[in-house]
């Protein structure tokens, strides 16, 4: 297969990725996000529309992680394979390129990845405390 082929599928892929993830992106919005002030006064009662949106969105946004995270490390696969056959086989430089190219992918994996802990930390806890408050 030719390289060029190769590398036009790879620029593909990451620009899809790239696009999809700013798409996805929600404007000023932070792992944790801010929390509402709680109100003592009455306790809510069955699903409030706006957490059942909140909990949709977390949701989502889980999903998308795992699956960036999932994706970015098949392509680093990909490039590092590349890259180790292109040293051994081809032009030195391309190969050192192509393992270049798949440091950065693999960056990227691990930026996600400690994104999605993040998401899952403060799902985690926020779902204690509502616990908490449930019993009180």
């Amino acid at each position: 297969m030719p390289w060029a082929v190769v590398l036009r599928m790879i620029a593909r892929l990451a620009a899809v990725l790239f696009t999809w993830r700013l798409v996805t992106a929600r404007r000023g919005a932070a792992a944790g996000g801010a929390r509402r002030p709680i109100d003592r006064a009455k306790p809510p009662l069955g699903l409030h529309p706006r957490g059942g949106m909140a909990s949709v969105r977390e949701g989502a946004s889980l999903v998308w992680r795992a699956t960036a995270m999932v994706a970015l490390v098949a392509v680093a696969a990909l490039v590092i394979t590349g890259g180790v056959t292109t040293v051994v086989l081809g032009p030195r430089w391309l190969g050192g390129a192509l393992l270049g190219l798949a440091l950065l992918v693999l960056a990227a994996a691990v930026a996600e990845g400690v994104a999605l802990v993040r998401i899952l930390t403060v799902r985690r806890k926020r779902r204690h405390d509502n616990q908490l408050r449930r019993e009180v």
